[in-house]
């Protein structure tokens, strides 16, 4: 596992260093940490970062611009943002984002964040399944059963129609993190943005859980979450 650190504050850059180092040991992991000035360094090796600990104020690239450069380009890197810019927040609102940290309280809150972050990237390495021997589960949102076929959205905007039952599909992606919420829907939990009384957002995809699948729904997504 590499973890990255971007921020063109030297010392800032060397607490989280330490941070790291001791959440390497608590967790009993072992990764590679690469630090990083600014943002254009980031994109220059961001084939080998699995998670990425993110200041929004940098000079060039900022935070925002690499976190939308990620989305767009389907890079699978989680991130941590760390910032004392509150209003930036929404606009650093993403799939991938882990959550946000503000510097003043980075020994307080970032070993959480940290910890959970490893976490989440070992589930998505085991749970890791190409559908089709060609699609792969952690960009898939949601899967549409259309007749004969299932419709496969992914992240990118692409759809893809194949010829399987959605039940067959259900079976393979359990173990990716997939739930079946509606005969005709199956969702990657990874995906979920909002939960209310039997509807769930992918985004702005409004998507209905039928009555006999909410009561399971909500134990196994609050059991994914935490």
């Amino acid at each position: 596992m590499t973890i990255g650190i971007c921020d063109d504050i030297e010392y800032v850059r060397k607490e989280i260093f330490e941070i790291c180092r001791i959440i390497e040991e608590k967790t009993k992991s072992s990764f590679e940490i690469i630090e990083f000035e600014n943002g254009e360094a980031v994109i220059d090796q961001k084939e080998k970062l699995d998670i990425l600990i993110l200041d929004i104020q940098l000079p060039g690239l900022n935070g925002i611009d690499i976190k939308n450069m990620a989305e767009q380009q389907e890079w699978h890197t989680l991130i941590i943002f760390v910032t004392g810019y509150e209003n930036f927040v929404r606009d650093a609102l993403g799939y991938n984002v882990i959550g946000f940290v503000d510097k003043i309280q980075l020994q307080k809150k970032l070993p959480r964040k940290l910890s959970y972050a490893i976490e989440l990237y070992d589930r998505r390495q085991k749970n890791r399944i190409f559908i089709n021997n060609k699609i792969d589960s952690r960009c898939v949102k949601y899967v549409r059963a259309e007749h004969i076929y299932c419709n496969i959205v992914q992240n990118s905007g692409k759809s893809e129609l194949i010829r399987c039952s959605i039940s067959n599909l259900e079976k393979e992606l359990q173990a990716a993190g997939f739930i079946r919420v509606h005969r005709s829907y199956l969702v990657n939990m990874d995906w979920i943005d909002k939960v209310r009384y039997r509807k769930i957002w992918v985004g702005e995809k409004e998507i209905p859980v039928s009555v006999k699948r909410w009561a399971i729904f909500k134990q196994i997504f609050a059991g994914y979450e935490t």
